[in-house]
């Protein structure tokens, strides 16, 4: 097994939320259980990455569709 390096590319928590409210108390309306990832193409030196967060069936929880583009 070979390690391999991991590094940060955004913190959820410090992004701007753009008016979204959350059902429940949390840092950034945007946060919740994030249960996938995708990096959809590359665009202007960087990759666009969809992420996506299920409500879970919960009246508290939210399914959020979130499009990111991350420079690398």
């Amino acid at each position: 097994m070979r390690p391999i390096r991991k590094t940060l590319l955004t913190d959820l928590a410090t992004c701007p939320s753009q008016g979204v409210t959350a059902r429940q108390p949390q840092p950034n309306p945007l946060l919740d259980t994030l249960e996938g990832m995708a990096v959809t193409g590359r665009d202007r030196g960087g990759l666009r990455v969809l992420l996506v967060s299920d409500d879970n069936q919960n009246a508290a929880q939210t399914t959020r569709f979130l499009f990111l583009h991350v420079r690398v």
